[in-house]
């Protein structure tokens, strides 16, 4: 059984991160350890005064106790990080952890919608550039990957700017694969891949709202499937579906859209 690290928050309440990705993983036959960056009592999307507990100080000592038990990790995937500080301690994770076959994903957890997430440092994007060198793919959004590339978010950006900013990015991180997601086109939504210097772009249908905890879920479905031994851009395909079939269902039942996905339904089916 293929066996993943998933470096990111617990939220509490409200599905995102860790507690989407691990159900979502283990319905998919990968094994899934933990490695919280943060302990959240809600997401940051609405949910009022949030209640966190940086866990900086316990990474270190649960990553030497993966060492000791010799694990093996096929993927690690990095997400949401607890500020400026916990770089440098995720870095050294990776260092004490990735093997030479170790698969590192990256999601730059840090902003969406034109603005930063609560809680960060305006330079953060700027000081996460080093971590990002270490990942073989990144997941950004629009907003990530023009704070990322030091254009401002809030400017409307055509899909030619985009593209460039796309193979900027992957020049910048050592060639590293790239997925962009949450670009409109023409009423619609694109999910673009840039790997081995060649972009393509998988194209669904958008669905009004602003629903939360969508990019840990595709992350999950993503890093699932290139595990099992898909290519890339189907992974990315597969991934896209899910998420929509995931939107589907929570408009379909009138969830708050505050409260996350409906994926359980999704992924029993």
């Amino acid at each position: 059984m293929k066996r993943v690290l998933v470096i990111n928050d617990i939220c509490c309440f409200g599905k995102a991160s860790i507690t989407e990705m691990l159900p979502v993983l283990s319905a998919m036959g990968i094994e899934c350890s933990l490695l919280p960056t943060a302990l959240l009592s809600a997401h940051t999307g609405g949910l009022g005064q949030v209640h966190r507990v940086d866990l900086s100080e316990d990474m270190m000592k649960i990553a030497g106790h993966y060492k000791e038990l010799q694990l093996h990790f096929d993927a690690i995937y990095v997400g949401y990080l607890a500020g400026n500080a916990q770089i440098d301690t995720v870095s050294q994770i990776i260092d004490i952890l990735r093997e030479e076959d170790t698969l590192v994903f990256m999601d730059p957890s840090m902003a969406d919608n034109g603005r930063l997430y609560s809680g960060f440092e305006e330079d953060y994007p700027e000081k996460l550039k080093v971590l990002l060198k270490k990942a073989g793919c990144l997941l950004p959004n629009v907003t990530e990957l023009c704070l990322l590339c030091d254009e401002d978010p809030k400017t409307e950006i055509d899909w030619q700017k985009l593209n460039t900013l796309l193979y900027r990015l992957s020049d910048e991180c050592n060639g590293a694969d790239v997925i962009l997601s949450g670009v409109e086109n023409h009423g619609r939504l694109q999910v673009s891949v840039l790997q081995d210097d060649i972009c393509t772009e998988y194209i669904h249908k958008k669905i009004e709202g602003h629903f939360h905890g969508c990019g840990d879920l595709f992350a999950a479905v993503v890093i699932g499937n290139v595990l099992k031994g898909k290519q890339l851009d189907e992974a990315v395909e597969k991934a896209a579906l899910f998420v929509l079939e995931c939107i589907e269902k929570t408009v379909e039942e009138g969830t708050d859209e505050r409260y996350g996905l409906s994926f359980e339904e999704v992924i029993r089916n």
